[in-house]
């Protein structure tokens, strides 16, 4: 690939090209824009919802602290992603950017993570169909078999 066809790592970073490539695919639905959003989503970090579990103990410990007191959990913590069914069929949502997750609640935590580790979420629950991108605003279904597509495709970014 030519130096010129790539883009600076700092052009995926708010998530504009990415939500411009969706609506690109959902106005004229074809596989050469199918491949333009999964080639992104090859490159680009999301926001992943979901909950932060942490151990009873902990939770008690941290209930004791006062406004401004470290906390240092003594246990693992666990973060479980959110799903979300449609169809009878179970997918994780993810976000493009802080601004689109906020619509998904203030109730659930939300990681920015790269897109494969959401992903290895998916792949890591049998009942997942896939991942849907932005599910309340513009939702763009990833399926599960193209997650081997995605991770053989070549990066865009720019290397310094």
């Amino acid at each position: 690939m030519k130096e010129k066809d790539r883009v600076d790592p700092e052009t995926l970073e708010s998530g504009r090209v990415l939500q411009m490539l969706v609506e690109q695919l959902e106005n004229f639905p074809c596989e050469k824009h199918y491949v333009a959003v999964l080639r992104c989503l090859r490159d680009s970090f999301v926001w992943i919802p979901g909950e932060i579990q942490i151990s009873p103990a902990d939770v008690e410990s941290l209930s004791r602290k006062k406004a401004g007191d470290s906390f240092s959990p003594q246990h693992d913590m666990k973060f479980v992603p959110g799903l979300l069914k449609k169809d009878g069929e179970f997918f994780l949502p993810v976000f493009s950017n802080m601004e689109v997750a906020e619509k998904y609640g203030s109730s659930l935590s939300k990681i920015q993570r790269h897109f494969f580790d959401a992903m290895r979420l998916a792949l890591g629950q049998e009942d997942v169909s896939g991942i849907v991108l932005d599910p309340f605003t513009s939702p763009c279904v990833i399926w599960k078999g193209d997650f081997d597509f995605i991770g053989d495709l070549p990066s865009l970014l720019k290397l310094d």
